[in-house]
């Protein structure tokens, strides 16, 4: 017990320390709260998940059938930072967004879930698929 309430005390100061810091990087630099939202904060929370899944690709070219995880951990990380962060936040305080980023975040996010789901139809995520959907994950992070 002591381990896990040790673990969430340093998550909650380290959590206070990448916020601080990337708003004095956002001041620095004039750029959005929103971009470094996307370009550190994002990045940088899913570094775990990145793990994960490389692990699990790894074990399956191996021949040791982990693709559920790699599916699973994608899909259940992006429903819980979407609707459960959000819900809390939303609880907890009132914040703001323009309606130029709810539309370019919004048609980003439908579309990737469009994607996914049609490309995953047939039960196969292919090399040609996975390239598509890391090219608009791109793209939305260039614009």
């Amino acid at each position: 017990m002591f381990l896990i309430v040790t673990g969430l005390v340093g998550l909650w100061l380290g959590t206070k320390w990448i916020i601080t810091g990337s708003l004095g990087v956002a001041k620095r630099f004039n750029l959005s709260h929103s971009f470094v939202g996307v370009a550190i904060l994002a990045v940088g929370t899913d570094l775990p998940e990145v793990f994960v899944t490389i692990n699990a690709s790894l074990l399956n070219l191996r021949g040791i059938e982990s693709s559920g995880i790699v599916t699973g951990n994608a899909i259940g990380s992006s429903i819980s930072q979407i609707t459960f962060i959000l819900g809390v936040a939303g609880l907890l305080l009132h914040f703001t967004m323009t309606k130029r980023d709810l539309w370019r975040d919004g048609i980003a996010l439908l579309s990737s879930m469009v994607l996914l789901f049609s490309f995953g139809m047939d039960g196969i995520i292919s090399r040609l698929e996975g390239g598509i959907l890391l090219a608009m994950y791109l793209i939305y992070y260039i614009v």
